[in-house]
């Protein structure tokens, strides 16, 4: 499925975790199958967003260019265009985190920056 533009997803597992939200200018999805004969409906297997992309799960939520959610394995990895940067924002933290490419596992809340950008702080 190809949707755009201004695309709102909200995914919510059935593990008990908070619902995955995601909002961009355009989103291609991929669904699973129900089998032969089944009355269940589709489930999200994974999704690509587009342009300005904005992510949110639990307390956490990030703004990127672009961003890959992997439903089954419960992980989003967001990146930013040469000239951007990904922002991701937990208010548990003093400040945002910027770089070029996250990693966050939805699942184990554990996010990993995957390409850094340098730190500038005052003196």
């Amino acid at each position: 499925v190809e949707i755009e533009p201004g695309v709102r997803l909200l995914h919510s597992p059935d593990d008990g975790r908070p619902p995955a939200e995601i909002l961009c200018d355009r989103l291609d999805a991929d669904f699973t199958e129900p089998g032969p004969g089944s009355s269940e409906s589709p489930d999200l297997a994974n999704a690509t967003a587009a342009g300005a992309v904005y992510a949110r799960s639990g307390r956490r939520e990030l703004l990127a260019d672009t961003l890959t959610y992997d439903a089954r394995l419960a992980e989003l990895i967001a990146t930013a265009s040469a000239d951007n940067r990904v922002t991701i924002s937990d208010p548990d933290q003093p400040a945002p985190i910027v770089a070029r490419r996250f990693y966050w596992n939805l699942r184990t809340d554990r996010v990993v920056i995957t390409e850094p950008t340098p730190i500038t702080t005052p003196r």
